[in-house]
């Protein structure tokens, strides 16, 4: 066993918890953390990407100074094994250290792949024949165009030739797609005759990556072939209950690609695929506290084994999850700011439109009340002068009636609303109408009120005078109708006759009572 420092001692003990490393790799351990300076997180990746091998086999570059010695002796250590020319490097121009996140190496950049495995793109075939017309007529020209082509035949044949006498591996990525179209929820069920407990993503690549990118989640990245790793892997990893419970509790966007389909060809090309089954972990992440976050890949996840698989997996999602979290928050905070802001200009909007609503019906109402008191105005003059029209009409008339025979005219009698009794003769030409109007005129007149009488009588052709009352014939009751019809064909007032006056609000008190 190697002597170690109580703080080494600790850090070994952690990662012995983290790892669960056997008792035979403690000597390659210790390597590893100590070439990687005790860096726990450094150590733990490379570990669980199947580094611990050559990581133990190499020496540090420069050896870390020895924290646990005495001070003295520490600065002297640091002057003897750090190159002066190194630490001059690491110094910039205004003699200060370069902060720390610029030394640390920067995580790749994810970008979303091109739409160009959508079409099947081959030779172009179409031949210039007035382009190699003016080539063939320079023989310099033709020699130089026919000795690439010639190498490029000869290479593709060798190539063939390669291929057919060692063919490649299932395990690696073919060179070009033989299909169009991948459902990975179809083939897990194809393969294990069960529904995958995972829920695979159905759409395209480019819209899982917005859709993590837009909502800070992880997108675990699964390249498969046809081989039988693959088919291994996928069984044995997603009906694992702890690799099914942490893919669920993150909420992780789970994306299978198959080598050997088109946008699988075109996403093994892009994250360099040499083997299958590959995984990656991706997510919204940035590599320091001052640098912008971006789509990037944070690691390749091991698949030799469920467990190798689920320690790196659980160790880089714990290592990002808070900043993940951080994200997802914040952007909460936005939408329910941005809510709130629409909410209120909503309201705002709202009750601008019902202060608007509420004066446009302000005046209209004002406009209708100014037209029905221009209507209730002009009503009433034309009321005074058909009442003094009516008035000038019976005066003039009277001196005529009197001097009729007996014969001539019909005599009504009225009982009156104030319980006066009037008599008027009307000549045979008088119509129900004018009794109507007399009767109007004599109830007026009771009232005191005789201001019509110094009205004009150009009475407007559209006025129509409305009666509020009906004339009535007692024995045997009779309505007498409101209409151009000659008294003398009326029996019931010819040549004598006795009318009583009913208003309208007389019938509706008798219904009341």
């Amino acid at each position: 066993m190697v002597d170690l420092a109580p703080a080494e001692r600790e850090k070994l003990d952690e990662f012995q918890v983290i790892t669960s490393f056997p008792e035979d790799q403690y000597d390659k351990v210790v390597r590893l953390l100590r070439n990687n300076y005790w860096n726990l997180e450094v150590a733990l990746s490379k570990y669980f990407d199947g580094m611990l091998e050559e990581e133990a086999a190499r020496e540090p570059f420069i050896e870390p100074p020895d924290q646990y010695a005495q001070p003295g002796h520490q600065r002297e250590h640091i002057v003897n094994d750090i190159d002066v020319a190194a630490l001059e490097q690491l110094i910039n121009g205004n003699g200060e250290l370069p902060n720390r996140a610029m030394l640390l190496p920067q995580l790749p950049i994810v970008r979303p792949i091109s739409n160009r495995w959508r079409s099947n793109t081959g030779l172009n075939q179409h031949v210039d024949y007035l382009g190699l017309q003016t080539i063939t007529q320079s023989p310099l020209l033709f020699i130089l165009l026919l000795i690439p082509r010639t190498l490029t035949l000869l290479f593709t044949g060798l190539a063939y030739l390669f291929n057919l006498l060692f063919p490649p591996s299932p395990d690696q990525v073919p060179l070009r797609p033989t299909s169009k179209g991948f459902n990975a929820m179809a083939h897990f069920r194809e393969l294990t005759h069960e529904e995958c407990p995972v829920e695979l993503y159905k759409g395209d690549f480019n819209e899982a990556f917005e859709e993590a990118k837009q909502e800070s989640r992880f997108i675990l990245l699964v390249v498969i072939g046809s081989n039988d790793k693959s088919t291994q892997f996928l069984k044995r990893t997603f009906n694992n209950d702890h690799v099914v419970n942490i893919l669920k509790e993150e909420r992780c966007l789970v994306y299978v690609s198959h080598a050997e389909e088109s946008q699988g060809n075109e996403i093994a090309r892009c994250f360099k695929v040499r083997a299958l089954p590959s995984v990656f972990l991706l997510g919204n992440v940035a590599s320091g506290p001052h640098l912008i976050s971006s789509m990037s890949l944070l690691a390749k996840v091991p698949t030799r084994s469920t467990d190798s698989f689920l320690n790196k997996l659980k160790f880089e999602v714990e290592k990002y999850k808070p900043e993940l979290t951080m994200k997802r928050l914040e952007q909460e905070e936005l939408r329910h700011s941005r809510m709130i802001r629409e909410l209120q200009d909503k309201a705002y909007e709202e009750s601008l439109i019902a202060d608007k609503i509420k004066k446009s019906q302000k005046e209209e109402e004002e406009n209708l009340k100014a037209q029905q008191e221009q209507v209730a105005q002009w009503l009433k003059e034309q009321e005074l002068k058909w009442l003094c029209k009516v008035h000038s009409k019976f005066n003039d008339e009277n001196d005529e009636l009197n001097s009729f025979e007996k014969g001539q005219y019909a005599t009504i009698r009225f009982k009156m609303p104030h319980g006066a009794q009037v008599i008027q003769k009307f000549s045979k030409e008088h119509t129900l109408k004018d009794i109507y109007s007399f009767v109007a005129l004599k109830n007026h007149m009771a009232n005191g009120d005789r201001s019509f009488l110094d009205q004009d009588k150009d009475v407007d052709p559209a006025y129509n005078h409305k009666f509020d009352f009906e004339l009535i014939s007692p024995f045997p009751r009779y309505v007498v109708p409101l209409d151009d019809t000659p008294v003398k064909e009326v029996q019931q007032l010819w040549p004598n006759g006795s009318l009583l006056i009913e208003f309208a609000s007389d019938d509706d008190d008798d219904d009341d009572d």
